[in-house]
């Protein structure tokens, strides 16, 4: 038998031994109430076979034994013969009075019977006490302390052998590999080791022997490949957010169209509603097409974190045009919505990411706001900062959580269960990127949401 075989029947011989060391363990803390029930068992048989023995003997000293068995003992004990007490531990001998007056729930065992012997008769009255579970706790815990040191030993043992057999020959190859990785090929070399585990270095010896050979085919350029496809990755993840957030913003002209679509078909015939109808799809479908010129435009853009270049624009018409397409979605729950903004204000920023934002804003207001109920914006400067606030009258915002209403996938309750939980997520996530804030709380009889933006290039108090 090698050496190296000797070593793993060991090595697995004292795993064994652990595991079952700890299993006896187990079993033995789980069953102490067995224990303890089946050494108090065992301890009344061995009483009350001590008590028939003495009984049975042909000594004439009979209560002396008596008595040195229940000294011996934690019980009472009342033997009586016709018309005498043999011997008694309790004050009185009546059986029935002696049962009453001992609890039994702290005896292990309680009987009478009548014991014959040469003709005499003699009634036994016994009763055990249990036996005291500090002693039992104190002997569990003594094994439990030598189990646990056994295992420690080993424990010890194992470190020591892993150590010797294992770490020690790795630390070995790690030196190699660190030689590689410098291209110290001249200093990576075997080992004189026995150990198996060092058979890895000498493997690694001659992988580099062999590598000392290909590496002019090698270029540099495979690292700084590496490093563009991770930047174009972590560009293409960027891109992949914004077409979603815009994705989930064509859902709403769709729910527009087919709530259209359904007003055609109930105002059948010539109708003057029609004309007007018909301009509006035409709106929405112009709408919806340049959505979908934006998501291209992204799709086009280069990866580098950003969509299109900011620039000085109004965003009253941007405003006055989303809310006159979200006009059906208000007119359908009897919405009453208005509007204060002023003739002109100017914000830098991308007109992109700034029509999300309203887009969100009306979409959310439109789902959530009460039937028959309000939804007021209103637009101003104040201290160099664009301002939008937008109100909607909601009876019940209990089931708001205000501390995560910014939440990825968060919405309230299921008032749509077509709902995303990104809308106000993709309005935070625009805001701050462009140096501003947002906030979401509860306001007369129902929510306001704040947003702030600074009005010039490079603004950060926003």
């Amino acid at each position: 038998m090698t050496k190296r075989r000797k070593w793993r029947i060991l090595f697995f011989a004292t795993i064994a031994l652990y595991l079952i060391i700890i299993a006896a363990l187990m079993v033995m803390i789980y069953n102490i109430p067995q224990i303890y029930t089946t050494m108090n068992k065992n301890n009344s048989e061995a009483i009350v076979t001590e008590v028939e023995t003495a009984l049975g003997s042909a000594s004439g000293q009979l209560d002396e034994q008596l008595a040195n068995i229940v000294a011996a003992n934690e019980m009472e004990l009342v033997v009586l013969a016709p018309g005498e007490t043999i011997y008694s531990s309790m004050p009185v001998t009546d059986f029935s009075v002696l049962n009453q007056s001992i609890s039994s729930s702290a005896l292990s065992y309680q009987s009478a019977f009548i014991f014959e012997k040469d003709g005499t008769e003699y009634q036994v009255w016994l009763a055990i006490y249990q036996q005291n579970p500090q002693q039992v706790f104190e002997v569990i815990l003594t094994v439990v302390i030598v189990g646990v040191i056994i295992l420690c030993i080993i424990i010890i043992i194992l470190i020591v052998v892993l150590f010797r057999n294992l770490i020690l020959p790795f630390t070995r190859l790690r030196d190699n590999i660190f030689k590689l990785k410098e291209y110290r090929l001249n200093e990576v070399h075997g080992t004189e080791e026995s150990s198996e585990y060092d058979l890895l270095s000498e493997e690694l010896s001659y992988f580099t022997d062999d590598l000392k050979g290909k590496f002019d085919s090698y270029s540099v350029q495979y690292t700084s490949l590496e490093q563009e496809l991770q930047i174009r990755q972590e560009g293409y993840q960027n891109q992949l957010q914004l077409v979603q957030s815009l994705i989930h913003d064509i859902k709403a002209p769709l729910s527009i169209e087919q709530l259209q679509i359904e007003q055609i078909g109930k105002e059948a015939g010539a109708n003057p509603k029609l004309s007007e109808i018909t301009e509006e799809l035409a709106h929405n479908n112009a709408q919806l097409m340049a959505e979908i010129v934006d998501v291209l435009t992204i799709l086009k853009n280069e990866p580098d974190g950003t969509m299109r270049e900011a620039e000085q624009f109004n965003v009253v018409p941007v405003i006055k045009e989303l809310l006159n397409s979200f006009r059906p979605l208000f007119k359908d729950h009897k919405v009453a919505y208005y509007l204060d903004a002023p003739k002109r204000l100017d914000v830098f920023m991308d007109p992109l990411q700034f029509k999300q934002i309203i887009h969100n804003v009306l979409s959310n207001a439109a789902k959530y706001t009460d039937d028959g109920g309000n939804f007021e914006i209103e637009v101003y400067e104040e201290h160099e900062q664009f301002v939008l606030r937008a109100y909607n009258d909601i009876a019940d915002t209990s089931k708001i959580d205000f501390n995560r209403i910014f939440d990825l996938f968060y919405h309230v309750g299921a008032a749509d269960k077509h709902a995303t939980g990104i809308g106000l997520v993709t309005v935070k996530r625009i805001v701050e990127a462009n140096n501003g804030s947002c906030s979401f709380m509860p306001f007369e009889q129902g929510v306001l949401l704040e947003v702030k933006l600074p009005l010039k290039a490079g603004d950060t108090h926003a």
